[in-house]
């Protein structure tokens, strides 16, 4: 199942199991994406590995990515919730997750 949002990256198993959950990817291990309760949200989970730089020359240039995708975090982030808190369809979805998660818990 495709999403309807372009910008949407959660896989498509992932859409057919929840309809609810959208994710995007902003770069360097942070995404914006749909708590359970429903809300929009985001989550940092950087490779810190990719930030290992032992040539003080290269901070500026390895960073600078960084800190446009941190400078950009808020009107992203808007963009995204918006878009889904304006969505009657996504409204339902929640509902309907919602629901079917409270019929697992019984």
């Amino acid at each position: 199942m495709a999403c309807r949002y372009s910008w949407c990256e959660t896989p498509a198993d992932m859409h057919a199991e929840d309809p609810s959950y959208h994710t995007r990817e902003l770069g360097h291990g942070m995404k914006l994406t749909v708590e359970n309760s429903g809300m929009p949200g985001t989550n940092w989970m950087p490779d810190w590995s990719e930030w290992w730089i032992d040539k003080p020359e290269d901070v500026e240039t390895e960073y600078e990515s960084v800190i446009a995708m941190l400078r950009d975090l808020p009107k992203n982030y808007q963009e995204f919730r918006e878009a889904l808190m304006n969505d009657p369809q996504f409204t339902e979805e929640v509902a309907t997750m919602q629901a079917e998660l409270k019929g697992v818990k019984k």
